[in-house]
């Protein structure tokens, strides 16, 4: 594949950047870090994990089994710097399709190629990185299969799919998104093999996650795809004051968490939430804390709305895109990463675009609803159901926004709506 002259240029200013940036900033393990080395001990056993998918822990295996212990941390960031570099080129013709505008374009890609609070992540020992790449990958898969049918990208679409899935659980919202998406496109009758093509991905990709929280559950006794959903949701109960002990059914767990009410407060500070839920975790079967925290949540469903507002408007006022970790980087680029509430506003303020133009022209741009639906719903996921570090969360989501945001731009330069085209 022949590069542009743009495309170029932004591979070289990337990969300079890259390079320093491993040579300066190197590994980084956080605090997951530890819990993905270990899931790999489990997976390379036979037998799953309780806290981590697999795709991860392998991808970690293999480049400790390449490098040794000595060297893996850093054959592990070069390949997710490589791997990041490849969705360049991938986001590059993604937005070629997407954007009326070359210039628009190449400064879109060049942010998503250089800015530290998306390409430092590649110096990190966790998912995120992977996730962000991944998302590119996809919408570049959902592009190709509806350009033009045919098997071999129903299979490719359908494996980016579960990669993901095996990546990170909370990719579990494409799903609904997706069938959705696809099933409109049939009854739209334009596009009928694809549509099917594109379900069968969502039906495959199914199938596969529920064969493995099957075999999660066979384990652990939970339908689920890991333990970290319970995690977050005992901190959160812990953190707002939402575990009510009278319809906790376990007496031990319940006699221990009134105990614990009555030590640190009903709702718990920061200092001794993981304390709490560590030693939850470690003292009770996942069953027994799943039945503890869904009891809790049906027994007074209003204060478990109220508190997922009050978690909007507390995320409102953090960077989403910030660097992860300490230095000059990190402060800079907390100080002009765009607060969530701004996220907030573009996607309110470019849904009511799109609401106006479907309007006049009677008709839904597919792409554009795929996309916004998309980012939605990631942010959704991440208020409701992670107890912190939102922005890292989001992180999937920012090719995305880049996207709908130069598509915005575009229409900004036009003098009607009638010039406005939408993909």
């Amino acid at each position: 594949m022949k590069l542009s002259k743009d495309l170029k240029t932004i591979y070289i200013i990337a990969i300079i950047v890259s390079l320093l940036s491993i040579l300066f900033i190197g590994v980084n393990e956080t605090n997951d870090t530890k819990s993905y080395i270990d899931a790999w001990v489990n997976i390379s056993n036979g037998k799953l994990d309780i806290f981590r998918t697999p795709l991860y822990p392998i991808y970690l295996g293999i480049m400790k089994a390449i490098g040794g212990t000595n060297y893996f941390g850093i054959l592990s960031v070069i390949g997710q710097y490589v791997i990041f570099m490849i969705s360049i080129g991938v986001f590059y013709h993604i937005c070629l399709r997407f954007i009326n505008s070359s210039n628009i374009t190449f400064y879109i890609i060049l942010f998503y190629s250089i800015y530290p609070g998306v390409l430092h992540w590649c110096n990190n020992l966790q998912t995120e990185t992977l996730a962000v790449s991944g998302m590119v990958f996809l919408l570049y898969c959902i592009m190709r299969l509806y350009n033009n049918f045919n098997i071999l990208w129903t299979i490719i679409t359908t494996l980016q799919l579960v990669l993901l899935l095996m990546l990170r659980p909370a990719f579990v919202y494409l799903l609904p998104v997706l069938a959705f998406s696809w099933i409109y496109l049939f009854f739209k009758r334009e596009k009928k093999h694809q549509a099917i093509g594109g379900f069968i991905s969502i039906i495959v990709a199914t199938v596969v996650l529920l064969l493995y929280m099957t075999a999660f559950r066979q384990s652990y006794g939970v339908f689920a795809t890991s333990n970290v959903s319970t995690i977050n949701r005992l901190y959160i109960a812990r953190q707002y004051g939402l575990l009510n002990p009278s319809v906790i059914k376990d007496s031990s767990l319940r006699s221990d968490i009134e105990k614990n009410i009555i030590i640190h407060g009903e709702c718990c500070e920061e200092e001794y939430r993981w304390k709490e839920v560590d030693y939850y975790i470690e003292n009770y079967d996942t069953k027994i804390l799943q039945d503890a925290l869904n009891s809790s949540a049906l027994s007074h469903p209003i204060t478990n709305i109220s508190k997922v507002i009050g978690r909007v408007y507390q995320a409102s006022y953090l960077s989403t895109l910030s660097s992860y970790g300490d230095g000059y980087i990190g402060t800079i680029t907390d100080i002009i990463g765009l607060r969530t509430n701004i996220v907030y506003i573009f996607l309110l303020l470019y849904g009511i675009f799109v609401i106006k133009w479907c309007i006049k022209n009677h008709q839904i741009p597919w792409f554009s609803f795929v996309y916004y639906m998309l980012g939605i719903s990631n942010l959704i996921v991440v208020l409701i159901g992670a107890q912190a570090e939102w922005m890292r969360l989001l992180l999937p989501s920012i090719p995305i926004y880049l996207l709908l945001f130069a598509q915005l731009c575009t229409f900004i330069n036009l003098k009607s709506m009638k010039q406005v085209q939408i993909k």
